[in-house]
């Protein structure tokens, strides 16, 4: 009789409390497990475009080993290019025009005269200072004795002394004034204030020049072969088995230029042509 009180009396607990007692189901209230759904495929990620590449070298009119397009026929050097950056060089010459200004130098057009030589100063075979008059000393008293012997009392003098003296002006010379110089193989001379020149290591630079102010005008000399790789004038004569050719040659040339970061300037060594030789080869 007590156990069936005793039953009757936790029952309502088990049902108000809510207790269901050991059961293999697992409850996700109960628990607080969470549930997300799967995605049937993994999202396509979108396509990778890598960030643009900046230009090591933004102020070379060419890549490193590549040639504008301002130079043609295997040209050295450029007299105008559509890029010539004259702001910057502008501001970096106001900036250090003091530095290098002593290094920014001009070739003249002028022809070249030779110096004269100094006269030689007026030699005095005595001990009189300049201005002194001369005075002849008194004559002789005795009269030297005419000896028909010797030779000079016998000589005529009518005939000069010594008659090779003016041979010199008689004769013709070799190098005469009036035959034109002629060269073995012709050359096109002209002068130029290059915007970009290629230096000894093959990279191509902008070369500091500005027209509106002389002080920062580098003007260069050149002298090309008309007909390169042609024969040689035939002035003279060549022995058999060989041949002429005209041969155009190069030369480095110092002048100031923008860095290639452009930040500043800087001298370098340009090619320039410089002549052009008749070589002699064997046929």
């Amino acid at each position: 009789m007590m156990s069936v009180l005793l039953f009757m009396s936790v029952v309502p607990y088990i049902v108000q409390s809510g207790y269901q007692g050991k059961s293999n189901t697992c409850c996700p209230q109960n628990h607080n497990f969470y549930y997300y759904p799967v995605p049937a495929s993994p999202p396509t990620p979108a396509p990778y475009t890598p960030p643009p590449t900046p230009k090591q070298y933004p102020f070379l009119p060419a890549p490193p080993g590549k040639t504008p397009s301002c130079a043609k026929n295997g040209k050295t050097f450029c007299a105008k290019i559509d890029t010539y950056p004259t702001q910057l060089i502008r501001y970096l010459l106001y900036k250090w025009g003091r530095t290098y200004g002593p290094f920014i130098v001009s070739e003249s057009d002028q022809p070249f005269i030779p110096p004269k030589e100094p006269e030689p100063e007026p030699a005095y075979g005595y001990d009189y200072p300049p201005g002194t008059p001369y005075e002849a000393p008194e004559a002789a008293v005795a009269i030297p004795p005419i000896v028909s012997s010797y030779w000079w009392n016998h000589h005529n003098n009518n005939q000069p002394a010594y008659p090779y003296l003016n041979q010199h002006r008689l004769r013709v010379k070799r190098q005469s004034s009036t035959v034109d110089n002629e060269q073995l193989c012709p050359v096109r001379t002209q002068y130029f204030t290059p915007q970009a020149a290629m230096n000894k290591d093959g990279t191509w630079m902008y070369v500091v020049n500005m027209p509106n102010e002389t002080r920062y005008v580098q003007q260069v000399k050149t002298e090309s072969c008309i007909n390169e790789g042609s024969s040689c004038n035939n002035i003279c004569s060549l022995p058999p088995g060989y041949k002429s050719s005209c041969r155009q040659l190069m030369v480095q040339k110092r002048l100031v230029a923008l860095a290639g970061s452009g930040d500043r300037l800087m001298s370098d060594v340009f090619w320039f042509p410089s002549c052009c030789v008749c070589q002699i080869i064997p046929a």
